[in-house]
């Protein structure tokens, strides 16, 4: 004889699941202010329609939200949080725990954060607070006046027509590359003044002679020349030719050239490293070595000078 028989077996499975339907379907009873008992999927209804349960209902959240008011996030964070919560959105202990946990293990991994990485992003000026802000308070995107004088200067200066040239000039390397000359002859002499986001302007040598700088970086070099009497100056001429990354023949032209006991000295300063300043210093070091020049590449507000960038006849 089997164990159990099959039928009662099935017939047991239908009374259980029969009762299980007729359960979700039942009403749990809910005791009104009013004192009525209905179930609890019509409170909604009854409180939109009886008056003193409505104003009961209001005094409680009231009474509830007013209780609220002082509390603050539990992480320590001292914010406000809205009736109810414990914890502000990704406040809680565990997610702020696991956020710290993983940037540790994000920075150990990447080889970026370590300081042997980093020696030439110390004096960084772009991460600098009030740098960061001249460039806000520059951004056409922001500055509504500004980006409506640039749109202006643009049609003025024949943009569009500028976009149109450099689109044929990029189909034709012969005839760029030929411009890219001419611009850098022009920049070494000193007949191309830039212009960028950085402080640019004028320097008046003690001579009364001008001189332009691209950045404050230039200018205060330009004053330590003239308190130290040192000859200067970046009208030098020197354009140093190389391949760019895209394959574009041109030119890297160095900061300043000066004459200190009869030696000459080219000297290139910097606020940070960039992608490629290492690569043309070591262009500039190669040419000092042809051309009986001297090299120093200084970096910061400091101009520290760095010596395995550097080429010195002692």
């Amino acid at each position: 004889m089997p164990l159990f028989n099959k039928s009662l077996f099935d017939g047991g499975a239908v009374i259980c699941f029969c009762i299980f339907i007729s359960m979700k379907n039942i009403k749990l009873p809910l005791v009104s202010y009013c004192g009525i008992d209905f179930g609890h999927r019509k409170w909604p209804m009854h409180l939109k329609n009886c008056e003193k349960c409505s104003e009961e209902h209001k005094k409680i959240n009231a009474n509830f939200i007013e209780s609220w008011k002082d509390k603050v996030c539990n992480c320590g964070c001292e914010k406000k949080v809205s009736p109810g919560e414990v914890f502000l959105r990704g406040h809680s202990n565990r997610l702020i725990e696991k956020r710290l946990e993983k940037s540790k293990r994000w920075k150990e991994n990447n080889p970026l954060f370590k300081l042997e990485n980093r020696k030439y992003g110390e004096n960084n000026c772009s991460k600098r607070d009030d740098v960061r802000k001249k460039i806000s308070d520059n951004n056409p995107m922001k500055n509504l006046i500004h980006k409506k004088k640039c749109i202006e200067n643009r049609k003025i200066a024949g943009y569009e027509k500028t976009i149109i040239l450099n689109k044929t000039l990029w189909n034709d390397k012969k005839l760029l590359e030929k411009r890219v000359k001419t611009y850098c002859s022009n920049l070494s002499n000193g007949k191309i003044n830039l212009k960028n986001n950085w402080k640019t302007g004028y320097y008046i040598k003690k001579d009364g002679t001008k001189e332009w700088f691209d950045s404050s970086y230039e200018e205060k070099r330009m004053m330590f020349y003239d308190e130290n009497n040192i000859e200067w100056t970046k009208k030098h001429g020197i354009k140093i030719p190389y391949i760019n990354d895209k394959g574009l023949n041109t030119f890297y032209i160095p900061d300043f050239l000066i004459k200190i006991n009869g030696n000459r000295i080219i000297d290139e300063v910097k606020g940070w490293i960039k992608n490629g300043d290492i690569y043309k210093a070591e262009l500039g070091i190669k040419f000092a070595k042809e051309n009986n020049f001297q090299y120093r590449f200084f970096l910061g507000e400091n101009f520290d000078k760095i010596e395995n960038l550097s080429y010195e006849i002692i």
